[in-house]
């Protein structure tokens, strides 16, 4: 009788760890399981950007690495005076516009269209040529003259 009841016991522990579940409605418990992955990826992109971080504020010369000085928020003021820093962003703001309003536009066109082949070559070939131009404007701005002189005897 006794060993009756004890598995009486057995089973009615049984069922009710059957009936709670194992955790799968429990608020945590999907965090729980993705604790590990998201630690990792934290650490593999935390990392890099808070050390980047910590670089800027610092004088460093890579022909010199063990030469670290630190200087605050002088490399961003530096920077922020810089016509080239300008210059960069202008362009960058510029092709990121151009980019933006032709992919938007040629993407709604081929959802509206039935066939691909051709229209696939609409896009890609503004899409580069915006990029072309880009790089141009800014080796021209890099090199001035000479790169006009270049450009001068070549095809485009």
């Amino acid at each position: 009788m006794q060993k009756q009841t004890m598995e009486s016991g057995v089973k009615e522990k049984a069922a009710r760890w059957r009936a709670s579940g194992v955790g799968y409605e429990r608020p945590y418990f999907a965090f729980l399981l993705n604790t590990p992955a998201l630690l990792i990826v934290v650490l593999l992109a935390g990392y890099p950007i808070v050390y980047s971080a910590w670089i800027s504020l610092h004088r460093y010369n890579l022909q010199r690495p063990h030469a670290f000085k630190f200087v605050g928020i002088s490399n961003y003021t530096d920077i922020l005076q810089s016509p080239e820093f300008w210059t960069s962003l202008w362009i960058t703001v510029e092709y990121t516009v151009l980019v933006v309003i032709l992919v938007v536009v040629l993407g709604i066109l081929i959802a509206l269209q039935s066939r691909y082949g051709l229209l696939l070559l609409a896009v890609v070939i503004p899409v580069q040529a915006i990029r072309a131009h880009q790089e141009t404007k800014v080796i021209e701005y890099r090199f001035g003259d000479k790169y006009r002189e270049y450009r001068q005897g070549t095809w485009f």
